[in-house]
């Protein structure tokens, strides 16, 4: 169990993975939210742990996003050059 003095007021841990900064933990944790309150995942497991699966929702329209991805997705490529 982590004491308080190593968590932060966010509740995200101030030490994070060789090679990842406290700005990209904290912005995976807002994409995580995000595709939760859209419901496009759906949490598995307690807190710390969690695994994500596409939801119910999700996988019923997922013909429908592959369609959209195939027309975005070499505008997607573009951009990153």
């Amino acid at each position: 169990m982590e004491t308080p003095s190593m968590v932060c007021p966010r509740g995200l841990p101030r030490r994070t993975e060789p090679g990842e900064d406290r700005h990209s933990v904290e912005r995976g944790t807002e994409k995580r939210r995000a595709l939760e309150k859209n419901h496009l995942v759906s949490p598995s497991g307690e807190r710390y742990g969690r695994l994500y699966f596409l939801s119910q929702e999700m996988e019923a329209h997922l013909p429908i996003f592959d369609e959209i991805w195939v027309k975005i997705q070499p505008r997607a490529r573009e951009v990153k050059k």
